[in-house]
């Protein structure tokens, strides 16, 4: 998790989208290079709980209005989200309205990242998009996208 400072809030990608997409639901998404602000990557399911997820990202930027800001260029496909939101913040509210937005954006860069489910009150995660126990390495690179 990379923590940024606030004012960058236009995020672009190149990877799945528009829309959130995960190991398990990349069919839902299609490779190309998209754009929308930091907000409107998080999804407001009935319980607050992570979302937003991006599969099979490149590269990421987030960006001021300005254009000033960073890109993550990353070893390989991998799952990425941005969120004003830290996961204690998630898992701390009940409703939506009891969430604080944080002025700069947490950066999710997963090396691995299971599907979706997790049995609490639903079906678990199909077996093939589990993720088991092991060694797992990734890299990035960031790189200033200037004035």
């Amino acid at each position: 998790v990379l923590e940024l400072v606030a004012g960058l809030h236009r995020v672009t990608w190149y990877g799945r989208g528009p829309h959130e997409t995960y190991p398990d639901r990349r069919r839902a998404g299609s490779i190309g290079r998209w754009s929308a602000s930091l907000d409107e990557l998080f999804t407001p399911y009935v319980r607050p709980q992570e979302s937003g997820g991006r599969a099979d990202v490149r590269w990421i930027e987030l960006a001021d209005a300005a254009g000033r800001g960073l890109r993550i260029t990353l070893d390989e496909p991998r799952q990425v989200s941005a969120t004003r939101y830290r996961a204690a913040d998630l898992a701390a509210a009940a409703h939506h309205p009891e969430l604080v937005p944080r002025p700069g954006a947490g950066v999710h860069l997963d090396a691995a990242h299971r599907g979706l489910g997790t049995a609490s009150c639903g079906p678990d995660t199909l077996p093939a998009y589990l993720v088991g126990p092991g060694n797992y390495r990734w890299s990035w690179v960031l790189e200033d996208l200037g004035a």
